[in-house]
């Protein structure tokens, strides 16, 4: 069945097309494999009309969403977007894809023209504080020694937030600088694990429409001072337990949090999705581009390009809980540990899932799942099928290593973001072929730890080949890390079975690959140019490699080219 958005429009009142959107997705439940046909245009959305749900989204805030596109429970769904342009207002998802099939999104991009991000020319700047300077398109006031900004049109504001995450951008080039910090306002002591990036500051407004931050470190005058202020609230497009979902010739120039997070879903395709600039903007997504939470089946990114982006391009990962408490000789409770990643249920069923040491990240015991209930957004109570390991204590991690995808990342670019490219940390093959690199620090990265963010997966078999990697690292790391977050690191290998060949690298030093705690590296024949680079850091141990407490580890040197 063929659905025409054009036949609902007339449903829309003030410019706002999110009722005819509704009504057009209800006659498209109506029968399975339907096709939502968007003509080219311009289209507004806002949250007073919209469905609202509540979503718990992993390294997102969960609460009531209002959503644009709620395409929930779909059995065959093609969004044909006809190049048509969608401009959301406010505190609204644009699109959610919950408990469906085959579903297709394309051939449209998404905007909103207040970004929850803002950005200021640096006028001055001395030891004690700093003068900055926004335009029009950032609102902002300055009260009670606290820069607030806020948005006339739909009326939220930053009035609420204790600091914003900060970074200098390149005058020239528009590209993020090495200074990266919090100011905070008040409470600086709930930074937790960034409490090394705070600095406590204050505001005063000076004449000439001039904002005077004091306890600021030094800036470059001239350069751009960016500031994410929004909360993670609502993504471009989040994805849950649905099967075989695709997105082709998508385009967000701006997302209120992550570009696309997809969680608990099997068979995910990202074609040719793209985060572009907006005239006159430094920044697209306001977190990270793509992320994804306990997936299954295969995850395919093709043709991306990816950059521009207030976090990283890509994360693949799952999430480490801790066991609570111990209820019987089948049954304990386990707890989400970090914030963001609460109210997801990450165990079903036949799940094989591991105890985890947590200063070692060795696995010492197994259960099969055989029921898995949610308390509350923090507790799971689960239960094996056999009686629990005789060594299961409270404070173990909990892995679940079956919920895991298949990778491939093919034809890409990442870059000119904070801070990295792709974390990959799932134990399934993974395949990084053709793509190109340039980003402030890693390429590259596999990590897990479960003592701060929880999130799990060791990589036991892992490709990055044909790749370009442009000048990577350049304010800290190198172009491939591997470094687990492991108390104990002697005779310790997290992640193994990784192949890094056929690139090209290019950096003023060489800075190639760091790694610890992993495992059968191999290294070959792969080529390094020297460029110049504006800020030039330093080497990566010896002719670009510095790798510890691994074994197995074949390295050939590569080969320098003009």
């Amino acid at each position: 069945m063929i659905v025409r958005l054009s036949d609902y429009m007339r449903l829309c009142k003030n410019g706002d097309a999110t009722p005819a959107v509704l009504e057009a997705l209800l006659q498209c439940r109506r029968e399975k494999n339907s096709t939502l046909l968007i003509d080219a245009g311009e289209y507004h959305f806002y949250p007073q009309q919209a469905m609202v749900c509540e979503y718990y989204m992993s390294n997102n805030d969960g609460g009531r969403k209002a959503i644009a596109f709620p395409l929930i429970g779909f059995d065959g769904l093609t969004v044909e977007g006809g190049g048509a342009d969608f401009i959301f207002h406010g505190r609204i998802s644009p699109f959610v894809i919950d408990a469906c099939k085959n579903v297709t999104v394309r051939n449209l991009s998404i905007d909103y023209p207040r970004p929850f991000f803002s950005q200021a020319r640096i006028l001055a700047s001395q030891d004690g504080y700093t003068d900055l300077r926004f335009d029009r398109d950032y609102p902002y006031r300055v009260e009670n020694g606290k820069l607030v900004f806020y948005d006339p049109e739909s009326g939220w504001d930053t009035a609420d937030m204790i600091s914003y995450l900060v970074t200098e951008f390149d005058a020239e080039r528009g590209i993020p600088h090495r200074l990266v910090y919090l100011p905070y306002w008040e409470h600086p002591e709930r930074a937790g694990f960034l409490g090394g990036l705070v600095r406590s500051v204050r505001a005063e407004a000076l004449e000439d429409g001039v904002v005077r931050l004091y306890g600021e470190d030094k800036h470059r005058v001239g350069a751009w001072w960016v500031a994410t202020h929004g909360h993670r609230d609502h993504p471009g497009f989040f994805i849950q337990n649905s099967r075989n979902t695709t997105l082709e010739d998508v385009t967000l120039y701006h997302c209120a949090a992550m570009g696309v997070i997809g969680q608990t879903s099997e068979n995910i395709t990202l074609r040719r999705v793209r985060t572009a600039l907006h005239k006159g903007r430094l920044v697209t997504v306001n977190a990270d581009a793509t992320h994804f939470v306990h997936c299954s089946g295969t995850i395919l990114l093709e043709g991306c390009y990816l950059c521009n982006m207030l976090d990283d391009a890509g994360n693949f990962h799952g999430n480490y809980t801790t066991v609570e408490r111990l209820i019987d000789s089948h049954t304990f409770v386990a707890r989400l540990m970090h914030g963001q990643q609460q109210g997801v249920q990450i165990y079903r069923p036949g799940d094989v899932i591991a105890l985890v040491d947590r200063e070692t990240l060795g696995r010492v015991g197994e259960i099969t799942v055989s029921d898995a209930l949610m308390i509350n957004e923090k507790l799971i109570r689960v239960t094996g099928e056999d009686e629990l390991p005789g060594n299961i204590a409270e404070g173990m991690a909990v892995e679940n290593f079956t919920q895991m995808p298949e990778v491939i990342i093919r034809g890409c670019e990442v870059g000119w973001n904070r801070p990295r490219g792709f974390l990959i940390s799932t134990c399934r093959r993974t395949l990084i072929e053709d793509c190109t690199f340039a980003n402030m620090h890693h390429g590259v990265h596999l990590t897990g730890d479960a003592n701060s963010w929880f999130e799990s997966g060791c990589v036991r078999d892992l490709t990055i080949r044909n790749c370009r990697f442009l000048g990577c690292g350049y304010t800290e790391g190198a172009a491939v890390v591997i470094d687990p977050s492991i108390k104990k690191r002697e005779n310790n290998y997290y992640h193994g079975n990784i192949v890094i060949e056929d690139n090209l690298f290019e950096s003023d030093f060489p800075r190639i690959l760091k790694a610890m705690n992993a495992e059968n590296i191999t290294v070959r024949h792969n080529r390094w140019r020297h460029i110049e680079q504006d800020l030039p850091h330093e080497p990566v141990g010896e002719n670009g490699f510095d790798v510890s407490f691994c074994r197995n580890v074949d390295i050939e040197q590569p080969e320098t080219v003009e």
